[in-house]
């Protein structure tokens, strides 16, 4: 027996508090505690947000299970402001990642 839709969103919105603070889970992980691993978690989290905007606009991926189709193909200036900086991020955090060599410590 398939859930009702409002039980299936219920059942989702539980879910945001702890991707958000995943997300803001990588700010004290990369400035406190310097290490490649959350280096690369923290360009992860920044990848995802530049992805996910591009991923709305460009592709039609339709319905994924609960969450319904999302595709929308206009640039709003919100989104714009938020690829920038995404984007910005990410290529920061690539020239942390690559572009730096670390001296032992």
């Amino acid at each position: 027996m398939a859930t009702p839709a409002p039980a299936r969103r219920h059942r989702l919105a539980h879910l945001l508090p702890r991707v958000v603070a995943a997300a803001g889970l990588a700010v004290p992980v990369v400035f406190l505690r310097r290490h490649r691993t959350g280096d690369l978690y923290a360009w992860l989290v920044a990848a995802r947000g530049l992805g996910a905007p591009l991923l709305r606009r460009y592709v039609d991926v339709g319905t994924l299970g609960p969450l319904s189709n999302m595709y929308e193909p206009i640039w709003l200036e919100e989104k714009i402001r938020a690829a920038w900086a995404e984007g910005i991020a990410t290529a920061a955090l690539t020239v942390l990642l690559f572009g730096h060599r670390r001296r032992p410590v």
